[in-house]
């Protein structure tokens, strides 16, 4: 997480509960066990890669936007099913699998889990893993100039959104966390800090739609656009 950012992912984090995450920048730099330039943005370029074309991980993911901390806990499995719980204290559920979108009612208000309601909403296309979890992504696969101070690389991506910066970490060639700083229209033009954190690589998960006797016809969440990150509607590939 030009980059696509779809409005799913706005309704779990603008009408589902308050929106927000924390993060810590750290600040690029030059010194022992540090690297700049080509060797630097390859390793991350690399990894951004191996994380996109993993076959299934688990994102934490945090966001602080108007002063609102809120996080969401999400597990993916290649190429379009996502099974995540939060943000905020509703604590819903949201599972998507290929085009069809389910949201449960908010743990604060629902029945017992077993038979808790799923209300549908249909996407115009089935989603990838940056439009849906993580936005920057497909820009940093052609980061430029990153740099790197011990375990930790920083970077700028304007190409995401102006101004942007972040760091990452790596391990076994892929990324391990992600953190971003950036100004976006589709955010009302406020200042938005991002953090996820990347684990159970390749780990088995199942994702599948929730039984239909618990998925009701009122699609009060509606069908959703799809937007890039200016809140632009996208057409489908």
């Amino acid at each position: 997480m030009t980059h696509v950012r779809m409005s799913i992912r706005m309704d779990m984090w603008k009408t589902v509960a308050a929106s927000g995450l924390a993060l810590v920048l750290l600040a690029s730099a030059c010194g022992t066990n540090g690297s700049n330039g080509d060797e630097a943005t390859l390793d991350l370029r690399a990894a951004v890669e191996h994380t996109m074309t993993a076959e299934s991980f688990h994102v934490g993911s945090v966001q602080m936007l108007e002063g609102t901390e809120s996080s969401m806990e999400t597990d993916y499995v290649a190429p379009d099913r996502f099974s995540s719980r939060g943000p905020g204290r509703a604590r819903v559920t949201t599972i998507v699998v290929g085009r069809d979108r389910y949201i449960s009612e908010p743990e604060d208000i629902a029945e017992p889990e077993e038979v808790k309601r799923f209300f549908e909403a249909k996407l115009p296309c089935a989603v990838t893993l940056e439009e849906y979890l993580v936005p920057s992504l497909a820009t940093l696969r052609e980061v430029e100039n990153v740099s790197r101070l011990g375990g930790t690389y920083s970077f700028n991506i304007d190409a995401f959104a102006d101004g942007a910066r972040g760091t990452a970490q790596i391990e076994d060639g892929r990324l391990v966390s992600l953190s971003l700083h950036f100004t976006a229209p589709v955010y009302g033009g406020e200042v938005v800090d991002e953090r996820y954190t990347f684990s159970g690589y390749g780990a088995p998960r199942s994702i599948e739609p929730p039984p239909r006797s618990r998925v009701v016809d009122d699609h009060r969440f509606g069908d959703l656009r799809i937007l890039d990150h200016n809140g632009r509607p996208l057409p489908c590939p």
